[in-house]
């Protein structure tokens, strides 16, 4: 269930410290969740497991293409800080099938266009100060993200509970259920 807010979160572009009202109107509508790990710091951590999955993904897509499509652009934040887009993507088969379409199709910089406008929504004024991978996995997620409904947590939890960097309740013998309750 908290994975589910998690992602809801960094889709919808919502601020961290809207992670813990989420869960207690998911109390108040009878969910079970533990008081635990509801807070925007593990919000965070959650987010950046869904986004180092959503890359290691990306990365295996890419490792298995033969070819590539690959846009840059750069553009300021509202920090005036220097960003670069670099959007990749790897759909082709074979190189007859990308000559078609590279002889149709305009070229475009739409995408990157559309990823700076999710970052200057995401790095605004009020969170110009969001470190630049938190930034990165929040867009990440919000651009190339599946649907809220189709978002199934389960291997991320599971990455996420038993990767972390600090000891999650190390007294406890099991994991509380609704996070790992998908």
């Amino acid at each position: 269930m908290k994975m589910n807010v998690a992602y809801c979160i960094a889709k919808e572009e919502l601020p961290f410290n809207k992670f813990k009202p989420l869960i207690l109107l998911c109390k108040k509508n009878g969910a079970d969740i533990s008081p635990s790990y509801d807070n925007h710091v593990r919000c965070g951590e959650m987010i950046e497991t869904i986004a180092d999955e959503m890359k290691s993904d990306l990365a295996e897509e890419i490792g298995g293409s033969r070819y590539l499509s690959v846009m840059i652009d750069g553009d300021t934040d509202a920090s005036n800080k220097e960003c670069e887009m670099v959007y990749v993507r790897s759909d082709f088969e074979n190189f007859l099938h990308l000559a078609e379409i590279l002889f149709v199709m305009p070229i475009s910089s739409a995408q990157c266009e559309r990823g700076f406008s999710v970052q200057n929504r995401i790095k605004n004024t009020t969170r110009s100060s969001l470190h630049v991978s938190t930034a990165e996995d929040l867009i990440r997620i919000s651009t190339e993200g599946c649907p809220l409904e189709q978002f199934n947590p389960s291997h991320v939890a599971a990455k996420w509970l038993s990767s972390s960097k600090r000891a999650r309740r190390p007294n406890m013998k099991k994991w509380p259920a609704d996070m790992l309750d998908l």
